[in-house]
């Protein structure tokens, strides 16, 4: 007997931190839960792990991983620009794409301090 495994497609407009997770996971192999957020994530998303990890580097990635889902879902343009809007509505792009210079700075503190 054969096991069907399921994934579910989470809409990044509505669930982002569930559709990052996706992201994720597949993009690496994860053995333990805690495996998947890093030390230096401080906000301890799924969304800035995958900049943390550089899956996602640019605005024109993010917009990139938008279009495959919405291409994936028949969405068209306007449908797929929506999406791409409510995920920066939830998670400003300059505080993830200032994520890596806040971590990098807390290492530097953090050896002067010891």
């Amino acid at each position: 007997m054969n096991t069907l495994v399921r994934f579910i497609d989470f809409n990044p407009s509505k669930h982002v931190e569930p559709f990052f997770f996706n992201i994720l996971s597949n993009n690496g192999v994860f053995l333990k839960e805690h495996e998947l957020i890093s030390p230096t994530n401080l906000a301890g998303s799924y969304y800035h792990e995958c900049f943390v990890r550089g899956i996602v580097k640019t605005l024109n990635c993010l917009q990139d991983l938008i279009s495959e889902y919405g291409e994936k879902n028949l969405y068209d343009d306007e449908k797929q620009n929506q999406i791409y809007n409510k995920v920066l509505e939830k998670h400003p792009f300059e505080n993830s794409q200032n994520l890596p210079i806040k971590i990098l700075m807390l290492h530097v503190l953090d050896h002067k301090l010891v």
